[in-house]
């Protein structure tokens, strides 16, 4: 029996909206499940006749014109009480397959706007056949394959991948979350939701309010983002339109990037067919000054290792005893600079406060510096920590935990 499968009409919504599944299923029935991520509480359930059997797109690049199944299943966002990230897990006899949502704040607007990297999770997916990294198809295209270093098959040159698709590594991640009682693991690691995952939970056990938004809310100005005090990026934010990267430069007020590899590949977004076209070409440095004052480079690629603190009289760094940030680590026992890492660019007036002690100059760097106000740009506060996993240090790495803290008190000041 084919296992459950399905995807929505986008990831995140205001209450005023529907959300629109499309489900693929053999059997009779599919229970529904929804639960909120900030309580694990179940919030809806519901048991719905099944038999959606979608019909098949037989064209090869269905991972750039999407699956196009038809919505056999809606729910009115009013129905949910409170804004902010929610897991679905639909249930058949075959399995379980997950989704998320976002329910957007359209008032009573927190202190923290955290930014879910819906564009980064569409680039890995492979459902379909390809994804911007892999290419699976047999069939002899125009789009590949070709063979890079790590001997994975890729698309010849650059292509496009529609959100209208199940995302099966995103359903796994979910469900890693879910069947371990809501509770984040130390043996999962992810670069993706999961990734993102472990400083959500560090600010919910931490009582520290926040709101949500994705990757197509800042691209389209859905939510303004300069009504709060910290925009926060988080794990692996990398695929930015310009006009992502444009609203966070002028409408921004604070940034907290604790996150790698931040607006490095551009991308060209069709609205009309939901599709991002990635590797276009890459944001040049100098476009990140006032945003994170560092960028990505492939120096020290999948190592990991604690950052060194170079400024020890620094507030951020005020009840560290010892030396180092970052030792201890959710999955990776050398350290939290790493996987992909982020470096000062060259250049730029700002001191380094601490950086990664990764190999063959490969460290990430941990920027804290003030923007001035221009007639461009607003007066902000910029902290950057330059690395992908840095929030693999949430639960286990007192320090990591301490210095998130004077980062978010330092940040909460007017």
């Amino acid at each position: 029996m084919s296992k459950i499968s399905a995807y929505l009409n986008k990831t995140s919504f205001f209450n005023n909206e529907t959300i629109e599944f499309k489900i693929n299923s053999l059997c009779k029935n599919v229970n529904i499940f929804i639960f909120r991520f900030s309580s694990s509480s179940c919030v809806y359930k519901n048991s719905i006749k099944g038999n959606f059997i979608q019909k098949e797109n037989k064209n090869i690049f269905k991972f750039i014109e999407g699956y196009n199944w038809i919505t056999n299943f809606k729910i009115d966002c009013k129905n949910f009480l409170y804004s902010g990230l929610y897991f679905i897990e639909l249930k058949d006899k075959s399995g379980s397959y997950y989704l998320c949502v976002n329910i957007k704040n359209k008032k009573n607007k927190k202190n923290n706007l955290v930014l879910l990297n819906s564009n980064t999770w569409n680039a890995y997916n492979n459902k379909g056949g390809s994804s911007f990294y892999r290419y699976e198809l047999e069939q002899k295209t125009k789009y590949g394959p070709r063979i890079n270093k790590s001997g994975n098959k890729i698309p010849n040159f650059n292509i496009g991948c529609t959100f209208r698709r199940p995302n099966d590594i995103i359903s796994d991640d979910i469900s890693i979350y879910i069947n371990n009682n809501f509770k984040i693991i130390k043996d999962r690691y992810s670069h993706l939701l999961y990734g993102e995952l472990k400083f959500l939970r560090y600010l919910e056990l931490n009582n520290i309010k926040y709101d949500l938004i994705d990757d197509r809310d800042l691209d389209e100005k859905l939510i303004d983002i300069s009504k709060y005090n910290n925009l926060i990026l988080n794990c692996h934010p990398e695929y930015w339109s310009y006009n992502m990267l444009n609203n966070v430069k002028v409408n921004a007020n604070n940034i907290i990037s604790l996150a790698g590899n931040v607006s490095y590949c551009k991308i060209l977004w069709n609205k009309k067919e939901d599709i991002i076209y990635g590797r276009v070409g890459y944001f040049k440095s100098i476009l990140l000054k006032n945003v994170t004052g560092s960028y990505y480079d492939c120096k020290g690629y999948n190592t990991f290792h604690p950052y060194k603190i170079l400024e020890k009289d620094n507030s951020l760094f005020k009840g560290i005893k010892n030396d180092y940030l970052g030792e201890s680590s959710l999955y990776f026992k050398e350290g939290n600079s790493g996987h992909e890492t982020d470096k000062k660019i060259k250049n730029l007036n700002i001191k380094i406060l601490s950086k990664g002690t990764n190999p063959d100059n490969g460290w990430g760097d941990i920027l804290l510096f003030d923007i001035e106000k221009t007639l461009s740009l607003k007066k902000r506060k910029i902290l950057s920590v330059g690395s992908v996993v840095f929030t693999n240090g949430c639960f286990v790495d007192i320090n990591t935990e301490i210095f998130l803290k004077n980062v978010i008190q330092i940040f909460g000041m007017k």
